[in-house]
């Protein structure tokens, strides 16, 4: 029998919904969605459609009122919170229109940062080849603020996929940037992610960008319908077949209360990672949420 593949994600009649004063307003209603590894998903939807709250529920940053959400084939919503942001921080990767940089670190601590904040080691011919790969080479001693708007885009890109992430949330990764440094960035990002053989949900406004990916769903009225007839999770599992890789979902064993891994920096720790209580890297079971990480 062929090895059955977990989904990379599975969202199951999720329901959410928040309080506008004294009006309840759904924002997801009842949705599914299936993501198999190797798969690119673009999520759109006018503004306000709950693209942003799909993808908060799906990295487990917010809870649904009812459903199941499970990465990787274990569900995020019944773990306690310091062990969601540790499951987090080690399975999905995170990118954002702006970029979420730590401004005291320079690209590469900024990039190292969140193997240090869950106590992994990248390899350095890892890193070297990623860092070629998006073009950094030259640039990672620079702070964000000493980066282009591009440059920042791409040291956030290799944060989010340092540690080979079995999904990269991908929330307009690119709404600040302009059509031609977009463009080169997208590219880099979809080939960087198919070489791993990551899936990737990627939310977006663009044509242009939906583009880049395999399949391209419509977000209205809380749940999801396709745009285009795109390609199937058959299709995507069988690209990562001929590849010749493994799903990313079944290279870890499964994250549980007791599963603190020793820290293993790749260099010495940041001298200051100046990360808040409300960045996406830091929260409970991260060092950050511990204080290591500050000065």
């Amino acid at each position: 029998m062929p090895e059955q593949i977990t989904p990379a994600l599975r969202m199951t009649a999720v329901n959410r919904a928040y309080h506008d004063g004294s009006r309840l307003v759904t924002v997801l209603d009842g949705l599914e969605l299936l993501v198999m590894p190797g798969e690119k998903v673009a999520i759109m939807g006018s503004s306000g459609s709950g693209k942003s709250t799909l993808l908060h529920v799906a990295a487990g940053m917010d809870l649904p009122d009812r459903g199941d959400v499970a990465v990787c084939g274990q569900s995020i919503g019944s773990m306690p919170e310091p062990q969601r942001t540790r499951f987090r921080a080690r399975r999905i990767g995170l990118v954002f229109q702006d970029y979420n940089l730590v401004e005291s670190l320079n690209a590469a601590e900024n990039i190292e940062l969140v193997c240090w904040l869950t106590g992994t080691r990248a390899e350095p011919g890892r890193l070297n080849a990623l860092f070629e790969k998006l073009g950094l080479e030259g640039l990672l001693d620079r702070r964000p603020d000493q980066l282009s708007g591009g440059q920042q885009q791409r040291v956030a890109i290799a944060r989010a996929l340092i540690h080979q992430p079995a999904l990269v949330l991908a929330d307009e990764p690119t709404g600040s940037l302009d059509q031609s440094t977009a463009e080169q960035v997208l590219a880099v990002l979809s080939q960087t992610v198919s070489e791993l053989g990551c899936a990737l949900i990627l939310v977006t406004h663009s044509d242009a960008a939906a583009a880049h990916c395999d399949r391209i769903l419509a977000l209205r009225q809380g749940r999801l319908g396709d745009r285009n007839a795109g390609c199937s999770g058959r299709l995507a599992r069988r690209r990562l077949d001929r590849a010749g890789r493994r799903s990313r979902c079944s290279r870890s064993p499964p994250i549980g209360p007791d599963s603190d891994r020793p820290i293993q920096p790749t260099r010495a720790r940041p001298r200051s990672a100046g990360l808040g209580a409300d960045h996406p890297l830091a929260g409970p079971g991260t060092n950050a949420a511990a204080g290591i990480a500050r000065t």
